[in-house]
């Protein structure tokens, strides 16, 4: 997997769309069925969100990665799911580095990374596009304020959700990291590859996987289903209710 980074960009979604297409024209036909390339920006200056929400993004703050799929596998009416599934390595990779943060931060389905006291850490936004031939390429991005939470103007403010970031809710751990963009890096790539592996992937990826949901209790029963019991409560801890 290769990894692009950028001092600016307009968003690293854009960043890895343009990275496809340029390949594509240029009959670099990128045939990766799974992710191939990640991009990482210091700040980016058109972030966007869900609902064509922005996503502020100061310089050297936070994670403003993105993952390119050339030729995602997912039949499209599972595309609905990925972004849970995405969310749940971020959990995953987050609690496994900073274990403070377990009972702290929880999924919020689909899409959002969420504190106890419902502050947004971070959010998810995939988007697919089709080639040429047939394939369908995704691109999944993910924000996380990491040192400092932004200052939402007016016009952008989210009223459900204030922005947090792990530096506030984990201070002293915040004042022990000397160099921030290699602990940044270092998280992006430990998402990266935790969602490479992830059980959750493979059974989408599986023949006879789960029907499209219509609510998000659905999508959820469906992820508590799909471990085994010993395993459930793993999930419920990640913060999805018990059904």
């Amino acid at each position: 997997m290769q990894w692009h980074y950028f001092e600016t960009c307009d968003s690293t979604n854009a960043a890895a769309r343009r990275f496809f297409e340029a390949a594509h024209l240029q009959s670099t036909i990128l045939k990766s069925n799974t992710i191939s390339d990640g991009f990482i920006a210091e700040t980016q200056t058109q972030g966007r969100g869900t609902q064509n929400r922005m996503w502020v993004s100061p310089p050297g703050t936070g994670l403003y990665m993105s993952l390119l799929w050339p030729q995602c596998l997912l039949p499209s009416e599972q595309l609905p799911f990925l972004p849970l599934v995405v969310g749940i390595a971020a959990i995953d990779t987050l609690f496994e580095l900073l274990p403070a943060l377990k009972g702290q931060v929880f999924l919020k389905a689909v899409n959002d990374l969420m504190t106890k006291n419902g502050e947004k850490l971070g959010g998810i936004l995939i988007e697919a596009f089709s080639q040429q031939n047939s394939h369908t390429a995704v691109v999944i991005g993910l924000g996380l304020n990491l040192w400092k939470a932004p200052v939402l103007e007016p016009a952008y403010h989210d009223s459900h959700y204030q922005p947090m970031s792990l530096a506030t809710l984990l201070p002293q751990w915040a004042d022990s990291i000397q160099d921030k963009t290699l602990w940044r890096n270092h998280l992006a790539r430990c998402i990266s590859e935790k969602l490479l592996v992830s059980p959750f992937l493979e059974i989408l990826l599986s023949p006879g996987g789960p029907e499209p949901y219509s609510q998000e209790t659905l999508l959820q029963e469906w992820l508590l289903r799909a471990l085994p019991g010993s395993q459930v409560s793993d999930l419920v801890a990640r913060g999805l209710p018990k059904l």
